[in-house]
């Protein structure tokens, strides 16, 4: 992971205990503290990972049902989604398909409307997973593209993990998903 893409740089990393959850790291904007990016690597979890598009508007499915579930919560108000994007990113000599939906939401704990943008690749067989939450007014929201495709130029993933392997062997073995 690069120390610094476009005006971000690392703030804190975490990696989650379970499998299936993998590790995040947070980029905070150099001047803006309210302007981050959390970038997410996990696994997909399915063993069909051939129709990219569909593993990746599937996964859209589940963030923003964890983004209604955080409204319903009282974490956001007012949230707001926009429909997918599919895009392509340039990765050196390949190409990856992003997919992109963006909105916006209000944070009563610190009085802000944020514009967020989520983004979605499929690395290997991880989803890199990039949530970049902006103050509504900040100048720094459009250049998200621009930094998601750097680090997916500049990103690595470790390879499927043995226990991934015998996990999507069990899934196809039982069609379970």
């Amino acid at each position: 992971v690069p120390e610094v893409v476009g005006e971000f740089q690392i703030d804190d990393t975490f990696v989650y205990r379970h499998p299936l959850r993998g590790s995040q790291i947070r980029f905070i904007h150099r001047e803006f503290q309210f302007d981050r990016l959390d970038l997410f690597v996990y696994p997909v979890r399915d063993w069909r990972l051939e129709n990219i598009g569909g593993v990746l508007k599937k996964e859209a499915d589940n963030v923003r049902q964890d983004m209604r579930l955080a409204e319903k919560k009282g974490i956001y108000q007012q949230l707001q989604l926009d429909e997918d994007r599919l895009y392509p990113v340039s990765a050196g000599d390949s190409e990856r398909t992003v997919l992109r939906f963006d909105g916006t939401f209000h944070n009563q704990e610190e009085a802000i409307d944020y514009a967020t943008r989520t983004y979605l690749v499929v690395m290997k067989d991880k989803f890199v997973k990039v949530r970049a939450s902006f103050g509504k007014t900040s100048a720094t929201l459009p250049d998200t593209d621009t930094v998601v495709a750097q680090l997916v130029r500049e990103l690595t993933v470790p390879d499927e993990s043995l226990f991934m392997v015998e996990l999507r062997k069990h899934w196809r073995d039982t069609n379970d998903l």
